[in-house]
């Protein structure tokens, strides 16, 4: 594929469809509270690690696009279950920390793209070597438990708690007194209202975030 003269338009094209890709994966992210954090997190990572290597290999922009949409979808959604995970994971001291850390991590890992297209020119060989490396996060991300909360939140109390007493473990602790997930879930309202994304308009503060960070994102596209 040569995308130039009067074909170079169809690059924009091409990375419009990856965006798309990505908005539509932050709205299916959701989907994690149906089938589990870290289950829809491996699922979707294996897929962009495959849709990373296709991307190499494809001969046309119909079909570049296509796959370019599905590696967009399957990153973002991928990265609202992994985040999720770790906020559910950390304590509300922590959370901010590591929160800025899983975002600061992309940044780092764009310094390091830049450095390997120094040494690889051909964007193919490029793009392989920054998509080889996803393969391994797949096998990882199997290691990581799931989140404690959200098995609480579906009555898999034994499972949660047997986390929670690992969790406590790995950090030279002892929980000396009994987990009471299954009372406190209990406790809880029986039918709460479940949150979408129309609450943004009636939080002023979100709203003015959220303009702001759309307002960033235009901004660095343009560039």
């Amino acid at each position: 594929m040569n995308f130039v003269c009067d074909d170079k338009i169809l690059v924009s094209h091409a990375l419009m469809m990856l965006m798309v890709g990505q908005m539509l994966g932050s709205l299916f992210g959701s989907a994690a509270d149906i089938f589990g954090r870290k289950k829809l997190m491996v699922v979707c990572l294996f897929v962009h690690f495959v849709s990373s290597v296709l991307i190499t290999v494809v001969g046309n922009i119909y079909s570049l696009g296509t796959v370019y949409l599905i590696n967009g979808f399957a990153l973002a959604t991928a990265y609202c279950c992994s985040f999720t995970l770790i906020m559910e994971q950390v304590g509300l001291r922590w959370r901010h920390v590591v929160g800025i850390g899983c975002t600061a991590v992309w940044g780092i890992g764009m310094l390091f793209v830049g450095m390997l297209s120094y040494l690889l020119r051909d964007w193919r060989h490029l793009q392989l070597a920054a998509s080889l490396p996803g393969v391994f996060f797949v096998f990882f991300t199997c290691l990581i438990p799931e989140s404690a909360r959200w098995l609480a939140e579906k009555g898999r109390y034994a499972e949660a708690e047997d986390i929670l007493g690992r969790m406590a473990k790995g950090n030279g602790k002892n929980l000396t007194s009994k987990i009471h997930l299954r009372t406190e879930t209990q406790g809880e309202e029986p039918h709460q209202k479940a949150q979408s994304l129309t609450m943004l308009l009636r939080c002023p503060p979100l709203l003015l975030r959220l303009a702001v960070v759309l307002f960033n994102w235009f901004v660095v596209l343009k560039l």
